[in-house]
């Protein structure tokens, strides 16, 4: 399997082993830029190479005392030329590819942390269904002290009327 394979399918974040991804993130994030740049560095000498053998072929077939439309048609048209621009096109496809994989495990980062505060949040937990944040926890507890305090209206919370009582002083 390829690197590029391998890193991908590394991609899948286990919510259960969130310490061992957040251990392995640095490094393959590291990896894949040392890849990412080593495919910028094939792009550019694939490109520079295409331009190297346009430039000899427009030489040879000027030299017929053709002119310059009819030279870089012959050009185009040389297998030379042909190789060259596929390799240039391979060069840029591998490029693509691996700036894509950077920017997946730059995301993946992200999402690791996410998880994270999901689990400090204890969104996971058995009884996470029924409170899932911290700011839902604080309103439940807020509720519930609410319930507790003695009612200051004039008809209680059961709607039954109490008498009220003159404050004497």
């Amino acid at each position: 399997m390829s690197d590029l394979a391998t890193f991908r399918t590394m991609l899948r974040i286990n919510k259960n082993r969130l310490d061992d991804a957040l251990e392995v993130q640095p490094e393959v994030l590291d990896r894949i830029g040392q890849k990412v740049a080593a495919a910028e560095m094939a792009f550019d000498e694939a490109k520079h190479s295409l331009e190297v053998v346009e430039a000899r072929l427009f030489k040879t077939y000027k030299e017929d005392k053709v002119t310059d439309k009819a030279a870089q048609a012959e050009v185009v048209r040389d297998r030379d030329y042909i190789a060259a621009l596929r390799s240039l096109g391979d060069a840029k496809i591998d490029l693509a590819e691996w700036k894509s994989l950077y920017e997946a495990w730059k995301a993946r980062g992200f999402s690791i942390n996410k998880l994270g505060d999901l689990f400090h949040d204890q969104y996971f937990s058995t009884d996470s269904h029924s409170i899932s944040s911290r700011s839902d926890r604080r309103r439940g507890e807020e509720a519930a002290r609410d319930e507790r305090r003695p009612y200051a209206g004039g008809i209680s919370r059961d709607e039954t009327p109490r008498v009220r009582r003159r404050i004497e002083e």
